[in-house]
């Protein structure tokens, strides 16, 4: 009984952890990972339309000048080409990813010196924050939360090594292993369901959420990039969960299929006496019961003598 609520109980804290081990080593190979971030960006023409969303936003915001708006940002487009943009924002990703990692300062973006060539070309423009490299404080939040999933990931590692240890411990000496298959078939169900949600969350974002290019230039362009990597990052979590549910079950049948000639031998190894290795013979009914008469029904069978009566013998008187 206690052996039955450990099984039960590490189970499901494994299944917990697995499940949340899964997860993170997806997002590392997704979300956190620079060269995947590179590949979404030039996928959906990023370069391209942050060097509009650029030009326009610094025009928009370049106060009054004797030239128009619409030309300062054929100006800049000149200047913020998307291979110009592309070699700043690989830069950024590098130093973004060094500093995750402890070996580098607070990321930033820098187009001052673009900026610098605009106005060096007569263009008489205040591009306000972007003289300067603008720093991505929002990293410094995600750092933190990045070095305390290490410290974390590393305790849920070896937790994990000493639940599996003692499960399979449980199995053998128990030789029951349909708790480990139960693990790989609730961590694929698991997988598989959040998969499949997070492939519907995109529509839904999309829905709920719309984005004014007036007022926000870049709006358009992280939802896009955003939308793309939840869909991957769903489609990823969906094919292991189903890989991993297949697994399951087939290991639940396998165990199924060698549990059946055991319990048809422990069933048979019921009907036999102890010690015994041959099985009971069925009962006999009282129809075929012998009808040979016993010696008391013989004695009194009609037609035969009867007995004479045996005087009682007395017990010896002791001589007083």
């Amino acid at each position: 009984m206690l052996l039955t609520f450990l099984s039960r109980l590490m189970s499901s804290l494994l299944t917990t952890l697995l499940f949340v081990a899964v997860v993170g080593v997806t997002a590392n190979q997704t979300i956190l990972s620079t060269n995947y971030i590179e590949d979404k960006l030039a996928s959906q023409n990023a370069y391209q339309r942050l060097s509009d969303a650029l030009s326009k936003d610094i025009s928009n915001n370049a106060g009054d000048t004797a030239v128009p708006q619409s030309e300062v940002s054929s100006q800049l487009k000149t200047v913020l080409t998307p291979d110009v943009l592309k070699e700043k924002i690989d830069t950024t990703l590098k130093q973004l990813q060094a500093y995750y990692h402890g070996n580098g300062p607070v990321p930033t973006i820098d187009i001052s010196d673009v900026v610098q060539q605009v106005q060096q070309a007569g263009v008489p423009l205040d591009a306000g924050k972007y003289n300067q490299p603008v720093q991505l404080t929002a990293a410094t939040k995600a750092k933190k939360v990045s070095d305390g999933a290490k410290y974390v990931g590393i305790g849920l590692l070896a937790l994990m090594v000493l639940l599996f240890a003692g499960l399979l411990a449980i199995a053998i000496k128990r030789r029951d292993y349909r708790p480990l298959a139960n693990i790989v078939f609730s961590l694929g169900l698991m997988l598989t369901i959040t998969g499949g949600a997070l492939l519907f969350v995109p529509s839904v974002f999309s829905k709920l959420y719309k984005f004014n290019p007036a007022t926000n230039p870049f709006g358009s362009l992280a939802h896009d990039v955003a939308v793309s990597i939840i869909h991957d990052f769903g489609l990823r979590l969906l094919i292991i969960g189903v890989v991993t549910l297949v697994v399951g079950i087939i290991w639940k049948l396998l165990i199924h299929r060698a549990r059946k000639p055991q319990a048809l031998d422990y069933a048979k190894a019921d009907k036999s006496p102890v010690g015994s290795g041959v099985p009971i013979s069925e009962p006999v009914s009282i129809k075929d019961a012998p009808t040979t008469p016993s010696s008391f029904e013989a004695d009194e069978a009609p037609g035969a003598p009867a007995a004479p009566p045996q005087p009682k013998k007395r017990p010896p008187r002791l001589i007083q």
